[in-house]
C-alpha cells in the first residue's frame, strides 16, 4: 500500500479540524488556523492529537505543533512523520 497523498490526509483533516473547532468555513491548504479559524495553543494541541491518531503519527511534539500556521504546514508535518516505506498508512482509517 502506498502512502496517502497530500490530497487524501487534506480531506481526511478536515472534518476533524471543522468538529474540533465548531466551524463550517471552506477548509483549504492555505486556511491559517489562528487568523481565519481563530484557534489558540489549546485548540491546536487537541487537532495535534486527532491527527495522530486519525494518521497514526506521533507523538507530534510541542515545537512542531508550535510551527502550524496553515493546513498545509500540518499536511507537510504528517507527511514528514510518516516512515519511508510508508508501513504506518496500511492501518490508518481513511475514509
Amino acid at each position: 500500500m502506498t502512502r496517502p497523498t497530500s490530497d487524501i490526509i487534506l480531506e481526511n483533516m478536515k472534518p476533524i479540524i471543522a468538529e474540533l473547532l465548531g466551524t463550517d468555513k471552506p477548509l483549504t491548504r492555505e486556511t491559517d488556523f489562528l487568523e481565519e479559524l481563530g484557534a489558540d495553543s489549546l485548540d491546536m494541541v487537541e487537532i495535534a492529537m486527532a491527527f495522530e491518531e486519525k494518521f497514526l503519527v506521533g507523538p507530534l511534539e510541542d515545537h512542531e505543533i508550535a510551527k502550524i500556521r496553515t493546513i498545509a504546514d500540518a499536511i507537510n508535518l504528517i507527511e514528514e512523520k510518516q516512515t519511508p516505506s510508508g508501513t504506518l498508512y496500511q492501518r490508518v482509517r481513511i475514509h
